[in-house]
This record gives structure tokens, C-alpha cells and sequence, in this order.
């Protein structure tokens, strides 16, 4: 019980929700709820305004990606749902850099005309 509340005392709150700084460091932290599981990630930041903006893009990201989880899961997936699904990702995805985002979208490009042909060859 003691090092819960050391751990507490090392986080603060601030006056925005899901958004806290670790006291010895000063850098921001998410904590955001999605989909009933705590999440948590560094803002790698230790200005309360920058850690604001990256705070939303991050929780944005986060619903999205359990959204579509959630869609996957459901049911029978298409393949245009996956390719969509595939999109989706590749956007959100902050460590590619977007010379690779295009190439990989001109790879998925160069694969579309045999996916329609194969889904209009199963009707």
C-alpha cells in the first residue's frame, strides 16, 4: 500500500480531464478510459499547452483504432472494409513517415484492380 501512494503523490492532476504530469520530471501523461481498459502514454512534453493539443490527437487515435477493432470484430469483414480499415490506420499512424504512407497506398493502388475482380468473380 505504500508504494500506491507514492505512485499517486508522483502524479498530479491537472485541470484537464485524462491529463496528468509526473511530478519529478514534469513531463504529461494520458491516462483516457477507451473501450473500458486505462490507457496510458507519455505527451513527451512538460508544456501544459502542447500537452492540450497532443492530449486530443492521441484520444482521437485511440477511439478510432478501437472503433474499428470493434467493427472487425462484429462480424464477416470485406475486403473494402479492410482496405478502408488499412487507410485509416496508415493516416493515424504518426511514426511513418509520409513518403512511406504513400508508397504503401500506391502498393494498395496497384492491388485494387484484382481485388474488384476477384470479388466480382465470387458473385
Amino acid at each position: 500500500m505504500n508504494s500506491e501512494s507514492t505512485t499517486q503523490k508522483q502524479f498530479e492532476k491537472s485541470s484537464v480531464a485524462n491529463l496528468y504530469r509526473y511530478v519529478p520530471t514534469g513531463v504529461y501523461y494520458a491516462r483516457p478510459r477507451i473501450g473500458g481498459k486505462l490507457k496510458s502514454k507519455s505527451l513527451k512534453t512538460d508544456k501544459f499547452s502542447v500537452a492540450k493539443m497532443r492530449l486530443a490527437d492521441y484520444v482521437k487515435e485511440e477511439h478510432q483504432r478501437a472503433e474499428s477493432l470493434d467493427n472487425a470484430m462484429r462480424g464477416k469483414m470485406t475486403v473494402g472494409d479492410a482496405v478502408e480499415m488499412f487507410k485509416k490506420q496508415l493516416e493515424a499512424d504518426r511514426e511513418l513517415k509520409p513518403r512511406s504512407k504513400a508508397y504503401r497506398l500506391e502498393r494498395l493502388g496497384g492491388t485494387a484492380p484484382l481485388l474488384a475482380e476477384a470479388g466480382n468473380n465470387r458473385r
